[in-house]
């Protein structure tokens, strides 16, 4: 291991003591710490004492006990995340959405465009992490980030809806716009004129004459 450290597993109380590479003590694996060459570490119930450099197996966590100053080795916990892109206004799930999942570290850790069925993401770890629309299908306004927590129980929590059975909506508005034949001397609204809106190849997409606060 670079950095003249060395690997060490406790299962019982007792010290272990890392000396030139050389282990002493209770090595039966348990829980991982990764320590200074040189450095004594106290292990009681499977926490250890001083401030090394750690390494713990993946799945695995060490967190600072600020009341003992001792660090206490846990497993991490995980859950498995449903995710739908929705119509805000009739809750139908859309296709075409592209989405990401972004960790507190600003690290996409998943990436995938919404069919008709919910997405699962298995094993998440705890943590807060963002869920972000970088494409919306068309016809669709890109909505708001939605952040969601990983609590140490495994409870997920979100700032935006969630269904009963625990799935996290990413819900987006249809676009719209608000169209007014006016006077151009007062503002007023005119009643009887004929509107069409076009496409980008010159389409009739809309024609309709304007009454009083519609189109």
């Amino acid at each position: 291991i670079e950095g003249n450290q060395c690997g060490v597993y406790a299962v019982n109380s007792g010290k272990v003591t890392i000396e030139g590479g050389t282990i002493s003590g209770s090595t039966e694996p348990y829980k991982k710490a990764l320590m200074i060459q040189g450095s004594t570490c106290e292990i009681t119930g499977g926490t250890f004492s001083d401030d090394p450099s750690y390494y713990v197996p993946t799945g695995y966590a060490a967190k600072l006990n600020s009341e003992t100053g001792m660090y206490v080795v846990s497993q991490i916990a995980t859950a498995d995340v449903s995710i739908a892109a929705t119509n805000a206004a009739t809750g139908e799930q859309l296709e075409g959405t592209k989405l990401q999942i972004i960790d507190s570290e600003g690290t996409v850790v998943k990436e995938w465009t919404s069919d008709d069925e919910v997405e699962t993401i298995e094993a998440l770890p705890e943590g807060t992490y963002t869920l972000r629309v970088t494409v919306a299908p068309a016809g669709y306004v890109i909505p708001a980030d939605v952040t969601f927590t990983i609590n140490e129980q495994g409870v997920v929590t979100s700032s935006g809806s969630m269904k009963d059975d625990g799935t996290l909506l990413i819900e987006l508005s249809e676009t719209s716009v608000s169209i007014a034949a006016v006077d151009a001397a007062d503002g007023a609204q005119l009643e009887g004129t004929r509107l069409q809106i076009l496409d980008k190849d010159g389409n009739v997409v809309l024609s309709a004459a304007q009454k009083l606060a519609e189109v």
